[in-house]
């Protein structure tokens, strides 16, 4: 289900009658949080238009919390439970399902009770500061392997840059699901 709701007018607001029917158009194009502005318009002789704050909302099944998580926490499955709420925004800005909870933790910390959404997780660090990497450059069939030592952290298809450990030479390096750097030739 879908709910708009439009934010009541000032009283003192006089604007005439219209002798056609009224126009409506949305004022840009970004939904933040469900918050839009609509604008009337009145194309008669009287030509008025007003802009009108809408909250749109939406209710769905979505995953919440059972208890506060710190920052950086894994979320598991017992973490949270599925409730279906009235939540500002679209489906697609909430969890639904607890799979997309596996490979990824909090951006911050969070309280009991909160709906969560695709920007409060960021995937789990496969790359840690001073961690020892594998460094890979390849170029068709030939792979050239050096070890280094990262100087950033990162996940899985983040940038991160490495000092080889024989050369010192830092490179950047995108790093994979195997923990190892890739870095372009």
């Amino acid at each position: 289900k879908q709910f708009v709701t439009a934010a009541k007018l000032d009283s003192r607001l006089r604007v005439g009658s219209c002798a056609q029917p009224l126009e409506t158009f949305e004022q840009g194009a970004t939904n933040l949080g469900g918050r839009v502005t609509v604008g009337v318009r009145c194309s008669a002789a009287n030509t008025w238009t007003l802009y009108v704050p809408v909250l749109v909302e939406v209710e769905i099944p979505v995953l919440v919390l059972r208890r506060a998580l710190a920052r950086r926490a894994r979320v598991a499955m017992i973490d949270v439970e599925p409730q279906t709420r009235r939540v500002p925004g679209t489906a697609a800005t909430f969890l639904q399902d607890t799979a997309s909870l596996q490979g990824h933790r909090l951006k911050r910390s969070l309280p009991a009770g909160t709906a969560l959404t695709v920007d409060m997780l960021v995937p789990d660090l496969v790359v840690r500061r001073g961690q020892q990497v594998t460094l890979i450059a390849a170029s068709g069939p030939v792979e050239i392997r050096a070890q280094g030592h990262a100087l950033t952290e990162g996940g899985v298809a983040d940038r991160v840059r490495v000092q080889n450990t024989s050369s010192l030479k830092v490179v950047e390096g995108v790093v994979g699901s195997d923990g190892a750097v890739r870095v372009g030739i």
